[in-house]
């Protein structure tokens, strides 16, 4: 069944002829017809540009649609955008996911430095993460591990001198005592740190120049005399100038507090290891420093003496007075007499 499609003239048109595509003054409208196939039936806009439908072929009922008017409080007309956006998905939409537990024992630590190594093939990554995986004292020789591994000796063999030039792995050929020769591996499972830490520390800076050690005073003149003749009783006690000028107060301290210099010679000499002495101003310092003995008590005051006996030269009675004169009753005889 075909559709019949009617065309409507506005007032002031002429169609002699059904054009081929509808004017845009016209407009159709297609309706069932009494067979039941659609058809097209008028529909006449007006100068408000409002629509004004006729009734569908076979029916009375007309067919009409919103106007302009009706259009622009129409609720739907516009685009509602109150829906809320989607939610992102942890799950990431594209690449790969992780689902990871927690191993409790049997596993080894390797850092990213080496598993997304930009320069390390996959073949030497895989053998890094393998060799450190081993308990040590483990054979990890080209013939070993390509009896472990599907790969052969030649990729095992370039794997292993990739990790070595880039600081994985080391081997170094050795001579037993017993002529055999071996080569020793050392795997290192964080290079960088490894360079980091090789670093030469920074030099400190100089330390600036000490100011000259005074000469030693009057008083110190023995101290330096006992601390220079020190290596003639024993050649290992050699000084040099600094240090004797450095000692010489500590020595002095000894005589100050009554040490005749030979009880202090003793005293630094005896007991002296058997074994060379590196350092013998440290050693002198030590038992200046720790041997000192206390300062003596101060001697207790005398009890004043009693003055001596004389003999009144009136009486001549006895009696205690530092000079030769008269004694107490007599001159207070004398006294009263004189009143």
């Amino acid at each position: 069944m075909g559709r019949d499609i009617k065309y409507v003239r506005n007032e002031g048109e002429n169609l002699p002829h059904p054009p081929q595509t509808p004017p845009p003054s016209l407009t159709r409208v297609i309706s069932p017809n009494a067979t039941g196939a659609y058809a097209s039936s008028p529909c006449k806009l007006g100068l408000d540009n409002s629509r004004h439908e006729t009734a569908l072929a076979g029916t009375g009922i007309p067919m009409r649609g919103p106007d302009t008017k009706e259009e622009a409080t129409f609720p739907m007309a516009d685009q509602q955008l109150n829906a809320p956006p989607c939610a992102a998905s942890p799950v990431p939409s594209s690449g790969i996911g992780h689902d990871n537990r927690r191993h409790p024992d049997r596993f080894t630590v390797v850092g990213n430095h080496l598993t997304q190594h930009r320069e390390l093939s996959l073949t030497a990554i895989g053998l890094a993460a393998h060799i450190q995986s081993l308990p040590a004292g483990a054979k990890v020789s080209i013939k070993r591990l390509a009896e472990r591994f599907p790969e052969g000796e030649v990729r095992i063999a370039g794997a292993l001198r990739e990790l070595e030039a880039h600081g994985y792995l080391t081997r170094t050929r050795e001579r037993l005592p017993s002529g055999q020769v071996i080569t020793r591996t050392v795997s290192y499972n964080n290079p960088p740190a490894m360079a980091v830490s090789a670093q030469p520390p920074p030099r400190p800076a100089p330390a600036p120049p000490e100011a000259p050690l005074p000469l030693p005073e009057a008083h110190d003149t023995a101290a330096t005399t006992l601390l220079t003749d020190l290596r003639r009783h024993d050649p290992r006690l050699l000084l040099a100038e600094r240090d004797v000028r450095r000692l010489a107060p500590a020595a002095t301290a000894w005589l100050d507090r009554g040490i005749t210099p030979e009880a202090v010679r003793r005293t630094l000499t005896a007991g002296l290891p058997a074994t060379p002495i590196h350092h013998p101003a440290a050693l002198l310092a030590h038992r200046l420093t720790e041997f000192l003995p206390p300062p003596l008590p101060a001697s207790p005051t005398a009890p004043p003496r009693p003055d001596p006996l004389q003999n009144c030269d009136h009486c001549d009675r006895a009696f205690r007075a530092p000079r030769p004169g008269r004694c107490r009753d007599c001159i207070a005889h004398s006294a009263t007499a004189a009143a």
